[in-house]
């Protein structure tokens, strides 16, 4: 009966090893379905940027250059504003 005891401790043990693995390989599944969702991003963004003229591409660049110098303003007075509070 011991032994039956043993047995069926040594069961519950794997199976929640088990479920445990399970668990794991379900977050890896998901993990490299995410990878693969933005690895096709990645290549349509290459291939539409393929497709565009040095002039879209130069105003792409320039857009992208103001969005960059708005939040460093925006995280320059956020800064300021901090140090207001801390005064």
């Amino acid at each position: 009966i011991k032994r039956a005891q043993e047995n069926i401790k040594k069961g519950e043990e794997l199976e929640k090893k088990l479920d445990k693995l399970e668990r794991q390989g379900k977050d890896l599944e998901d993990k490299y379905k995410t990878y693969e969702e933005n690895l096709e991003g990645f290549e349509k963004l290459l291939t539409d940027s393929e497709e565009l003229s040095l002039s879209e591409i130069n105003e792409k660049m320039e857009a992208f250059s103001k969005d960059s110098e708005k939040l460093t303003q925006l995280m320059e007075k956020h800064k300021g504003d901090e140090k207001t509070v801390q005064s």
